[in-house]
């Protein structure tokens, strides 16, 4: 039986393997189910990564995760109550969690078919917002510039108490206020 995953799109994911030319084993992802080339189990030191902006599926090599699970968890009950946002992800890679929106946030379907609005629900695209780097003794928060001239990151803020900044910073996603977050003085 072939490795699968499934994607929040509803997307089956299968896993391969190819020998390199040095003798290593080369892992990539297809949406074709077939016999040649599956692997059975996720090798030892590859986790299964689901792109947070598109839902591509890749089996990569694990990431160190610096940020706790006490720590995401924090963050998502600052969504969870600071915000009205139905879509969002978290992302979380070495000493970066970053907060991914979706675009369909705010956007009444009330009147399409069922088929169409859950057509449009797990296809609608993530953007990067709002990103949290843990330092040794603080956390820096930062928002997403969509200048032209900078389509970068401004930090914002900076604290040792992860629950303020969150509670503080989480409620302007998705809102005009978050364009007039800048740094503090």
């Amino acid at each position: 039986m072939a490795l699968k995953y499934t994607n929040r799109v509803g997307e089956n994911y299968y896993f391969k393997a190819i020998p390199t030319k040095k003798g290593r084993l080369r892992y990539y992802t297809t949406k074709i189910e077939d016999d040649c080339q599956n692997i059975n189990e996720i090798p030892n030191g590859f986790e299964i990564y689901e792109t947070p902006e598109d839902a591509i599926v890749v089996l990569r090599l694990i990431v160190k995760k610096l940020f706790t699970e006490n720590e995401i968890s924090v963050i998502e009950k600052s969504i969870a109550k600071t915000t009205n946002l139905k879509y969002s992800l978290i992302d979380v890679r070495e000493n970066c969690l970053t907060v991914f929106v979706g675009n369909r946030n705010g956007v009444d379907l009330g009147e399409w078919d069922e088929n169409y609005k859950d057509f449009m629900i797990k296809t609608q695209a993530y953007h990067p917002k709002m990103r949290i780097i843990k330092t040794k003794n603080e956390f820096i928060i930062q928002r997403r510039c969509y200048l032209g001239s900078m389509d970068d990151w401004i930090e914002i803020d900076r604290s040792e108490d992860l629950e303020s900044l969150s509670l503080i910073y989480c409620y302007h996603l998705n809102k005009e206020s978050f364009f007039e977050l800048f740094e503090k003085q």
